[in-house]
Order: C-alpha cells, then sequence, then structure tokens
C-alpha cells in the first residue's frame, strides 16, 4: 500500500469537520436564496405603486440592504400579516 496510513478515528474527525462545514455552507447558501426572494417579493409590491424611475431605485436600494430580520418585518407591514 503506498502512502501514509491514516488512523480511523483522524479519518472519522476530518469526515465529521467536512460535513459540518458542508452543511453550513448549504444552510448558507438557502439563507442567501431566502433573502433573495424575500427581496423580489418586495420589488414586485413596489411596482404595484408605479413609482418613478429614481424613488423606485432609491426603494430598491435600500431593500437590498436590509437584513433578514428587516425584509421579514417589512414583508409584515406590506402584506399587512397578523400574529393571528
Amino acid at each position: 500500500m503506498l502512502g501514509k496510513k491514516i488512523k480511523t478515528t483522524e479519518l472519522i474527525k476530518s469526515l465529521e469537520s467536512y460535513l459540518l462545514e458542508a452543511a453550513y455552507g448549504k444552510a448558507m447558501l438557502q439563507a442567501n436564496c431566502l433573502e433573495k426572494s424575500f427581496t423580489n417579493l418586495l420589488i414586485t409590491k413596489l411596482t404595484d405603486k408605479k413609482l418613478s424611475e429614481e424613488i423606485f431605485n432609491s426603494k430598491l436600494a435600500k431593500l437590498r440592504k436590509l437584513t433578514m430580520g428587516g425584509l421579514i418585518n417589512e414583508i409584515i407591514k406590506e402584506f399587512e400579516i397578523s400574529d393571528y
């Protein structure tokens, strides 16, 4: 057998670390996709208001800077979502 022998425990730790990093990356990607979907949803609401291009671009820039929590709060406000 060529190469260095690897202990089973080291291999398991390495694989666990790899899987954890992969799961984290997948979660971050999904969160980013959700943020973009929320932004797109709010953009569709802006297009209904028939704004000038300058005002639309200004509001769009503000939307793109919002965090996930900010986007959720904006959706609740724009679509009048209640707790019940």
